[in-house]
């Protein structure tokens, strides 16, 4: 049985992992849940290479996690559950407060953010 459960997780996390190698290369920023749904003017804003890039790194640790959340219960590790779930936590959230935090992803010209209003002329 435990092949059979390696074989489901290799069909289940294979797609991430291409989705993950597509955005690290810079494709497939409209799978981005918001930026997919901003009009032009809002995307041009933003540095898409490194949103993408930033996406698919995240994609590859959750893989990543899941294999050895997977491996360790196979293992029948003692109290696997409770020490590797906050761990998934703390990383989503940190993960989520760095995307969305210091403006990371905005294009730079000149280093003036792009983003600010400039509506003071």
């Amino acid at each position: 049985m435990d092949i059979v459960l390696w074989i489901i997780l290799g069909a289940v996390l294979l797609p991430f992992v291409v989705l993950a190698i597509f955005l690290l290369n810079g494709k497939g920023a409209f799978l981005i849940a918001g930026y997919n749904t901003m009009s032009s003017d809002e995307k041009a804003q933003y540095d898409q290479l490194k949103l993408c890039r930033f996406a698919g790194w995240f994609i590859l640790a959750l893989v990543l996690w899941i294999v050895v959340f997977v491996l360790g219960l196979s293992m029948q590790i003692p109290r696997w559950e409770a020490i590797t779930l906050p761990i998934f936590f703390v990383g989503v959230i940190c993960a989520v407060i760095y995307a969305n935090t210091g403006k990371r992803f905005h294009k730079k010209v000149d280093d003036v953010d792009v983003s600010k209003d400039d509506s003071s002329n």
